[in-house]
C-alpha cells in the first residue's frame, strides 16, 4: 500500500469531518465534565443553546518538507474550509504553527482545529469545496503533497464549556492542558463559567481576543493525561508577555484552584490562519 493511501486513510476522516462516537447518555442526558453548564459555541459569543465540538489534530512536518506542507495547506486547504465556512458545514477553521515548545520538542507542529456549531458533519468529499474554493489541485495532488510533507500524530474532540471572543490570524493561543479529577468535574465546571464576565471584560479592555474552556471528549478514560483545557488568545506578543492570569500563578495564589485542576502542560501557537463564516450561513 502506497504512503499517500496510507496518509489518505488516516487523514482525511478528521479534515473533513466523520461520524465519529457520541458521549455516553443517562436518561437523555450527556454525561461528561461540563454536566453542569450549558454548552457552548467555540470562537464566538457563547448561547447556551449551541453545543459546540471541535475537531482538533496535530500535525508534524517532515523534515525539510515543512514550507511545502504549509503553502499546501493555505493555497488548498484554507480556501476550501472558507467555503465550508460560508455554507454552514463548519463553523470556523484554526492552523496554528508552534512556539514553545517547538523542534524536535514539539507535541504538535502544526494544529488544525475544525470548529463546529453542534456535533461534527458526517465527512463530504472535498471535490465540490474545491472546485468552490477555485483550488487547481486535484484531490490526488493534494493528497500526495500532504503525504509527502506532514504526519497525523493524533486527532481529538473537544466539547465546549464555556468561551467569549474570536481568534484571527497572527495572534497567540495559549493552550493549558488540564487533569480534573472526578469528583471535581462539576465545580470545575461551575468555577470556569463563571469567569466569562472577567474573560470578556479583558477581551473588552483588548488584552484578550478570546477565551475558551474545553473538555474533551474523545479519547476518554481514565489513563488520558489530560480531560480538559483552557484556550486563551493574546493579540500580540507583548500582551501575552503582561498576562496576569496565568494559570501556575492563579493556582500559587488560590489553593483551592490548585485542588480543582491541576495544570499538566501550557503551550503556545502562533494562528497561521483563521477562518469564520463571511456571511450568514445555515447549520446543516
Amino acid at each position: 500500500m502506497s504512503l499517500t493511501v496510507l496518509y489518505v486513510a488516516a487523514f482525511l476522516p478528521a479534515l473533513f469531518g466523520q461520524a465519529a462516537l457520541a458521549p455516553q447518555s443517562t436518561a437523555g442526558k450527556t454525561t461528561g465534565v461540563a454536566d453542569a453548564v450549558a454548552p457552548a459555541s467555540v470562537g464566538r459569543a457563547t448561547s447556551g443553546a449551541v453545543h459546540g465540538h471541535l475537531m482538533v489534530r496535530c500535525v508534524n512536518t517532515v523534515a525539510g518538507k515543512g514550507e511545502l506542507y504549509k503553502s499546501t495547506m493555505l493555497s488548498a486547504t484554507a480556501k476550501s474550509m472558507q467555503v465550508r465556512a460560508d455554507e454552514g458545514d463548519i463553523d470556523g477553521w484554526i492552523f496554528a504553527h508552534a512556539v514553545i515548545p517547538s523542534g524536535a520538542a514539539s507535541n504538535c507542529d502544526y494544529m488544525q482545529m475544525n470548529v463546529y456549531r453542534g456535533f461534527p458533519t458526517a465527512r463530504r468529499p472535498v471535490d465540490p469545496f474545491f472546485q468552490k474554493a477555485g483550488v487547481t489541485l486535484s484531490r490526488e495532488q493534494w493528497y500526495a503533497k500532504l503525504g509527502e510533507s506532514s504526519r497525523l500524530m493524533r486527532v481529538e474532540l473537544w466539547r465546549g464549556v464555556e468561551e467569549v471572543g474570536r481568534a484571527s490570524k497572527g495572534q497567540f493561543l495559549r493552550i493549558d492542558y488540564l487533569k480534573i479529577p472526578g469528583d471535581r468535574a462539576r465545580a470545575w465546571a461551575k468555577f470556569e463559567r463563571a469567569q466569562r464576565s472577567l474573560a470578556a471584560a479583558r477581551v473588552d479592555k483588548g488584552e484578550l481576543t478570546s477565551w475558551q474552556v474545553q473538555e474533551l471528549a474523545l479519547p476518554a478514560g481514565s489513563a488520558e493525561p489530560y480531560n480538559a483545557r483552557v484556550l486563551s488568545v493574546f493579540p500580540s506578543w507583548d500582551a501575552m508577555g503582561r498576562d496576569p492570569l496565568a494559570l501556575p500563578e492563579r493556582a500559587a495564589n488560590d489553593p483551592g484552584i490548585a485542588k480543582m485542576r491541576e495544570l499538566v502542560r501550557s503551550e503556545l501557537y502562533e494562528i497561521v490562519e483563521a477562518v469564520w463564516p463571511s456571511k450568514a450561513a445555515t447549520p446543516r
